[in-house]
């Protein structure tokens, strides 16, 4: 939560592959910690997009060209999530 900084439990993620849209959507529902992760291939660009009710939707993208554990903190990305007007 982009007031209290709280994680937000319960979030629905999509991630595409943009370099190969035959590939399969992948969906996920972040645990009650806010966290989330998923398999993706190597080699593509991706975009994830990440809702929940009562907060506006976030967007990123991002290349996966070497294998790596990546942790991204979206509560300190300008672009975070805000509850709607």
């Amino acid at each position: 939560d982009s007031v209290t900084y709280d994680p937000l439990p319960y979030c629905n993620i999509i991630v595409k592959n943009l370099d190969d849209t035959t590939k399969k959507i992948i969906g996920a529902i972040t645990g009650e910690d806010g966290a989330f992760k998923f398999d993706v291939l190597l080699g593509y660009k991706y975009s994830i997009q990440i809702s929940q009710i009562g907060y506006k939707t976030l967007a990123d993208t991002f290349d996966l060209y070497v294998a790596k554990n990546e942790l991204r903190n979206y509560a300190d990305m300008s672009s975070l999530l805000n509850i709607d007007a």
